[in-house]
């Protein structure tokens, strides 16, 4: 993995406790001052803690938070999850922290926050982390123009699957891919489909082109290589 996509994977988990952290912050504010808010969402306060204690609960919070979107793969360093798999992620995860922490507040006896703040706060985390998210992706997608984190790629085929994987890397930057060339597994379509990328070997070279060329990404567009050969891409 290149240092740039492993430094975004790193920074995504700081970026996620800090959009957490505002989360509670605005859903205070939003459950004592909605006037702050155009007064849309006015209910009765009874009772509620100050904002110092209520921060200080999720602060204890937040790194059983981040464990969660751990397990939930939310932080895998070979594949960052996206679009609605990152959301269904980040769903269950926040959902299950706010659950422990309203199952912490009636055993322990507390009245730190109303119910309605601690909605409020699981609403607020969802949009604020899926938007810093958004963010993190349109800022490193923005650097892979100017090619840092790119990837080095070559491809395995030469067939239909091939030719359609070289116009798509061809055509869309931010993938982040550099494509250095084919693999020539069998016969297959003419040069004309493969915009020009030149073939740099067969497949019985592949351990030699691995070792002579710095090759980040092997991309198999050759759905019959023999299994052993498949074994040992893996």
């Amino acid at each position: 993995m290149k240092r740039s996509a492993l430094f975004f994977r790193v920074l995504e988990v700081p970026v996620d406790a800090l959009s957490i952290f505002a989360a509670a912050f605005l859903a205070y504010k939003l459950r004592v001052q909605p006037e702050l808010f155009g007064g849309v969402l006015r209910f009765p306060l009874s009772e509620i803690a100050p904002l110092p204690d209520f921060l200080r609960l999720i602060a204890g919070f937040i790194p059983i938070l981040i464990a969660i979107f751990a397990l939930a793969g939310l932080y895998n360093v070979k594949q960052s999850r996206r679009g609605f798999d990152l959301f269904a992620g980040l769903f269950l995860g926040i959902a299950t922290g706010v659950a422990l922490i309203v199952g912490y507040l009636f055993f322990t006896n507390q009245t730190l926050s109303s119910r309605l703040v601690v909605g409020y706060f699981w609403i607020f985390s969802i949009v604020i982390v899926m938007l810093a998210r958004i963010l993190l992706l349109a800022l490193e997608r923005f650097l892979y123009r100017y090619g840092v984190g790119v990837r080095s790629v070559v491809i395995i085929g030469t067939n239909g699957t091939a030719a359609a994987l070289v116009k798509e890397i061809l055509a869309d930057r931010s993938l982040g891919m550099r494509l250095k060339g084919l693999i020539r597994s069998r016969a297959g379509v003419s040069n004309a489909n493969l915009k020009g990328i030149p073939i740099i070997g067969k497949l019985e070279d592949l351990k030699e082109i691995l070792h002579s060329r710095a090759i980040d990404e092997l991309l198999v567009a050759e759905p019959q290589l023999p299994k052993t050969t498949n074994v040992n891409l893996l």
